[in-house]
């Protein structure tokens, strides 16, 4: 790998003490062109991206990237690192609160018999929760189409893989294969609804 110029203008990785406290802006530390991996397992020449020290890697199939696209990356990187973070919790939520409203279902008469001592009433709990899970179905296939958009965003611009060396939830995201199958998953859906 050979160490490159940053574009003028790519927000760089900067850290500051502000009021006591280091405060970091997420930004490119270095970049490097070399070798890097497409989907298909094929090596190709291409620029990697580091943000943040070494933590945070960004692997491009190309190497005309402006300081406009890698704004971009950079951007949209920390945009799946929030996704990914609610994804990764939200549907374990939904699961744990449908299974408290069984629970709560099977246990309300035990409740009723006692409700004169109790301050609890299971039948508004179980109102609340399903409340509550009627909002959290469509924002998590929200966070899924919007998942599904940032990584085809990121695929249109090079990407081909990210790397969180840090060990977070992005640890080896294969970008440009995912934007491949979720191409495919569209075009057959497509053609279902043309046969119908």
């Amino acid at each position: 790998m050979l160490p490159v110029d940053i574009p003028k203008g790519a927000t760089l990785e900067v850290a500051r003490v502000e009021a006591g406290e280091v405060r970091k802006e997420f930004g490119v530390s270095h970049m490097m062109h070399g070798i890097v991996t497409r989907a298909s397992g094929e090596p190709a020449e291409g620029t990697v991206l580091y943000f943040n020290g070494e933590t945070f890697r960004v692997d491009v199939g190309r190497r005309d990237l402006s300081a406009e696209n890698i704004n971009r990356i950079a951007k949209l990187s920390m945009d799946l690192d929030v996704l990914i973070t609610v994804l990764d919790s939200l549907p374990g939520q939904i699961v744990a609160a449908e299974k408290l409203i069984k629970d709560l279902s099977v246990s309300k008469d035990i409740f009723k018999d006692r409700s004169a001592n109790s301050k609890f009433d299971p039948a508004q709990a179980i109102s609340e929760l399903g409340i509550l899970i009627s909002k959290m179905k469509p924002a998590l296939e929200e966070q899924r189409g919007q998942w599904r958009k940032t990584i085809v965003e990121l695929a249109s611009l090079g990407v081909t893989q990210i790397r969180d060396q840090g060990g977070g939830l992005l640890a080896g995201l294969p970008v440009e294969s995912m934007a491949q199958n979720f191409a495919a998953e569209a075009q057959k859906t497509k053609e279902k609804e043309e046969e119908v």
